[in-house]
């Protein structure tokens, strides 16, 4: 044999690959961590010895590994760090769960739990309760008396506020736990490092193989993502962008200071790459001020909210262009100021080639999505939250049009890249893959703006190709082709004729990346 054996190789298949030269296959074999053959078997048994490990998938649909382009990965596992009330359908409910706990715990030790309400979008508090009220401290105290008691709110963008805990919260991003409940017990190191392992394990059980922050990371954050890579168990492809975290007139010392390894595509290898930055537009003050300064700490987010005004945003801007740095920008209610920024900047730097990204578009104008065209800017959207979650209310805050709504299909026809997002809300992306093939409001039932759909072959195509476009790796990763990474996932669906309702929640059968099994077993 003049080839190197195949270390594995998945036979029985119903392969899409999305390479177009060979967009369905039966069988592939795996090598060094690459595809080195596709095909039919005949295709490829020659790269087959006593060694190979082969899998017969029995028919089963293998796609390429998920990029879930805006993850949160680090969000996930934290979530099993306390208790749930998501079962609890009444303040007596939660009462009981309460004294639960405190039978197991010492006089005085904190109760802390997770928010009350149905996960992801906690839509049906206090209203689901039989009290049809939210528990008050007289509530807590009589369920258990020896104990503090605190039921954390929600992060603010699982659904909107206000946020209840105990006191009422109206910020997006709470900052009740930096202030008044400063005393509250805190995620730990130890609780980040463990949720980072659950978290890539809850991923990887729905395909991803790979994910990008481009909302940003904090440094307590990083510090997580680089033990874990250090101790060889960063079993996914994580691409990051940094939060910034200088103080007002120290951004040019900053911006230079990280250009000299966070430039350009960034540095790391092919499991974990740090590169470029989030930039916010706008923001609340009070808000940023109270976060920067609760560092290292950041609670749920992960991140550190910034307030920039106009002219500071332009100012870091140009900055960011000067030295080579990548820019992420939430644009949900910015997009024609940004874009305004990012034209003026390119006049004078190339921004191009850094594929700048406009984080959580949400809706854009034939207009915009020209400029954002001519611009080569790169898209990630959320459709989770924007389609499915709530696509009747944001079609009515944009007076009725529709189509401006996650214009995925005027994306595609404008050739803009974009990749697909969970955001965490909740950590599926088959959930992403439905809301821009049907576009269906969840609550009402509703088609919005159906011009704009996706067809199925163009979803698996934003989560797969489109992603690694995201991350710089679309010549590596995104589709199955000899020479590709060998980033898969073996499914219990397919995601082409299945019924949609049946891909929502559906789990891997295996998911691999580089050809290691991250999920599932290979027999």
């Amino acid at each position: 044999m003049d080839e190197i054996a195949a270390e594995v190789v998945l036979d029985d298949g119903h392969i899409l690959t999305l390479d177009p030269r060979r967009p369905v296959a039966r069988a592939l074999a795996i090598a060094g961590g690459r595809v080195v053959a596709m095909g039919g078997p005949a295709d490829v048994r020659r790269w087959r010895d006593r060694r190979t490990r082969v899998v017969s998938l029995g028919g089963a649909t293998v796609v390429p590994g998920l990029v879930d382009a805006h993850a949160h990965l680090d969000r996930e596992g934290l979530k099993s760090i306390y208790p749930s009330p998501a079962r609890c359908r009444s303040i007596v409910d939660l009462q009981a769960l309460l004294r639960r706990l405190a039978a197991d715990r010492k006089p005085g030790e904190w109760i802390v739990t997770m928010p009350l309400g149905t996960p992801p979008f906690y839509q049906d508090v206090p209203s689901a309760l039989a009290e049809g009220r939210w528990p008050t401290r007289a509530d807590l105290d009589a369920a258990a008396p020896g104990h503090p008691v605190y039921v954390r709110g929600i992060w603010g963008y699982w659904n909107r506020p206000p946020v209840h805990s105990i006191a009422v919260e109206h910020n997006a991003i709470q900052v009740l736990e930096f202030t008044l409940m400063r005393v509250v017990p805190r995620f730990t190191h130890a609780d980040r490092l463990r949720a980072l392992r659950e978290s890539q394990r809850r991923y990887a059980m729905r395909g991803v193989t790979a994910v990008y922050e481009g909302h940003g990371i904090a440094p307590e954050v990083l510090r997580v993502y680089r033990e874990t890579h250090a101790a060889g168990a960063l079993a996914l492809r994580c691409t990051l962008a940094l939060s910034p975290t200088w103080a007002a007139g120290e951004a040019a010392r900053a911006m230079a200071d990280l250009a000299s390894w966070a430039g350009g595509r960034g540095l790391g290898d092919a499991r974990l790459r740090v590169g470029g930055i989030c930039l916010h537009y706008g923001g609340d003050a009070e808000v940023a001020r109270i976060l920067h300064a609760s560092q290292p700490y950041t609670g749920w987010a992960g991140f550190v909210e910034s307030a920039n005004d106009p002219a500071a945003y332009r100012e870091q801007a140009e900055l960011a262009a000067r030295h080579g740095l990548r820019v992420n920008t939430l644009v949900t209610r910015c997009l024609p100021e940004v874009l305004d920024v990012w034209e003026d900047v390119a006049r004078r730097h190339p921004i191009a080639r850094l594929r700048w990204v406009l984080v959580h578009l949400s809706a854009a104008s034939a207009e915009a999505l020209a400029r954002i065209r001519r611009l080569g800017a790169v898209a990630t959207t959320n459709p989770i939250s924007y389609l499915y979650r709530s696509a009747g209310e944001e079609v009515a805050r944009l007076g009725g049009a529709a189509d401006q709504l996650l214009p995925h299909r005027s994306l595609a026809r404008q050739r803009i890249r974009f990749g697909l997002a969970t955001d965490n809300k909740p950590a599926d992306p088959w959930a992403a893959f439905a809301a821009v093939v049907a576009r269906r409001d969840m609550r009402t039932g509703e088609v919005v703006g159906a011009r704009e759909r996706l067809t199925r072959v163009q979803a698996l195509g934003a989560l797969t190709a489109g992603g690694a476009f995201v991350t710089f790796a679309e010549r590596e990763r995104g589709r199955l082709a000899p020479g590709f990474a060998a980033d898969l996932a073996v499914l219990e669906h397919d995601p082409l004729t299945a019924p949609l309702d049946a891909l929502v929640g559906q789990t891997a059968r295996l998911t691999m990346v580089g050809g290691e099994i991250v999920h599932g077993r290979a027999d």
